[in-house]
């Protein structure tokens, strides 16, 4: 995983991470529709949220980060929607905040 950050969100601790090349040119571009509840495509949407949220941990003790790679992982470690619509916007904005200031 490229570039960890931990970041603290509610009172819990996350890594995000930024996308590899390759992940990152496909799923910056579809994360807006994934935040768009309205989009019809609702297995689209959950896939993206699926592929963006592998990038994402909790931190351990004494042991390696666990990704947040399944459903089941998200619900135990994510407070609820809310929490995971604001996990979604932060791990966007670290890995496209460059388009925010013009910098390619």
């Amino acid at each position: 995983m490229l570039e960890p950050k931990e970041i603290e969100l509610d009172g819990k601790r996350y890594i995000i991470h930024k996308f590899p090349a390759w992940s990152g040119v496909h799923l910056v571009g579809k994360i807006p529709l994934a935040v768009d509840f309205t989009h019809p495509d609702e297995e689209l949407r959950q896939k993206v949220w699926a592929d963006v949220f592998r990038y994402i941990a909790v931190p351990i003790a004494k042991g390696t980060p666990l990704f947040l790679t399944t459903e089941a992982l998200i619900d135990n470690h994510v407070k609820g929607w809310p929490q995971m619509l604001k996990l979604m916007k932060m791990i966007a904005e670290y890995n496209d905040g460059f388009l925010d200031d013009g910098k390619l």
